[in-house]
């Protein structure tokens, strides 16, 4: 269910975004970059999830390959897009406040995993809950923005 909600996410900001690729958002390096990264860190995320439901992982190694192959790329692009030259204020805004959210959330959902009991691990689920729910938002924003270009 978690990875769902990520993928329905991602998938419908990268679609808006695909659709404009003639607009100066698709030349925009930095955009490029976060694009390419999401879709690479999402789908880590994901398979991450389908090993661990299959058993073929288990939570530790998940928190592990989440730091590893999500947290480890989606932070340093995060460093890039806040370091580039802003070309759309309001867009590089809610992309800033999207990184921040997806990130808080991943880093929440690790915490969790890594707790010692459920009752430890709570506290993080829910703070990976509400972070996840404010990065879906802000990618539903990050849409509305590339539809109007």
């Amino acid at each position: 269910m978690v990875g769902i909600v990520v993928v329905a996410a991602a998938i419908a900001v990268i679609a808006l975004y695909a659709t404009r690729s003639g607009t100066t958002h698709a030349r925009d390096a930095v955009v490029d970059d976060f694009r390419a990264t999401e879709r690479q860190c999402i789908a880590a995320f994901n398979a991450g999830l389908r090993d661990q439901r299959a058993n073929a992982i288990d939570e530790v190694e998940l928190a592990s390959r989440i730091e590893r192959d999500v947290l480890a790329p989606w932070r340093a692009m995060g460093a890039r897009v806040a370091k580039a030259p802003v070309r759309d204020r309001e867009l590089y805004a809610t992309l800033s406040r999207y990184i921040a959210a997806r990130q808080a959330a991943w880093e929440a959902f690790v915490t969790a995993l890594r707790a010692s009991s459920d009752d430890a691990a709570r506290p993080a689920y829910d703070a990976y809950h509400t972070k996840n729910a404010e990065a879906d938002g802000e990618a539903r924003a990050l849409g509305a923005m590339f539809r109007r270009f």
